[in-house]
């Protein structure tokens, strides 16, 4: 866990990386690699975790150390290509705290940053395909299912992707499934 003069270290320093138009100040490219090398720590040890619940809980302990930068990136919204924050948004997803997860899925699309290699698929893609496959689980697995907490999310989610990208690359998941029950 961070201390709080981390934290707020981490949100000043992510602010200047994400204000910096023509090159990042030496600081601010210092405390960018130092964010990055703390990630790179934290999927080393997810890599030896093979159960998706336990990475989950892992990833929701480590989260909170980067609230620093996510908050300062999103407060900064520069927009500089960012694999430190593209990642959280899907660690979030994995946490279910899927608020947060919007929260930085909206800043990731709006500048339209890429996505980490290992994903393969646009940020767009990757939050929607993230949120909406467990919901479509859910659904087709147990009718009976109160889906209700994943009205606003899923609303959010709506206004914040592209609609070619659910018809796309989403459209081949989900006709495979039970539709959404529409609430009324």
């Amino acid at each position: 866990m961070i201390t709080p003069a981390q934290q707020h270290w981490q949100n000043v320093m992510a602010q200047r990386a994400g204000q910096a138009n023509e090159g990042v100040d030496h600081a601010a490219r210092t405390a960018h690699e130092e964010v990055l090398y703390r990630l790179r720590l934290a999927q080393a040890r997810l890599k030896g975790v093979q159960a998706r619940s336990a990475k989950a809980a892992i990833k929701k302990e480590l989260l909170p150390d980067f609230s620093g930068w996510i908050e300062g990136t999103l407060e900064a919204d520069g927009g500089q290509q960012d694999e430190v924050i593209a990642t959280l948004m899907v660690w979030a997803i994995d946490c279910d705290d899927l608020p947060l997860a919007l929260r930085i899925g909206a800043y990731v699309v709006r500048h339209n940053l890429i996505m980490p290699d290992n994903f393969g698929r646009t940020a767009a893609t990757v939050l929607t395909e993230e949120i909406c496959n467990p919901v479509l689980t859910q659904a087709g697995t147990d009718a009976d299912a109160d889906l209700s907490a994943f009205i606003e999310p899923l609303d959010t989610l709506r206004r914040l992707s592209p609609t070619r990208t659910c018809r796309t690359k989403c459209a081949p998941n989900y006709a495979r499934r039970a539709p959404l029950p529409v609430v009324v």
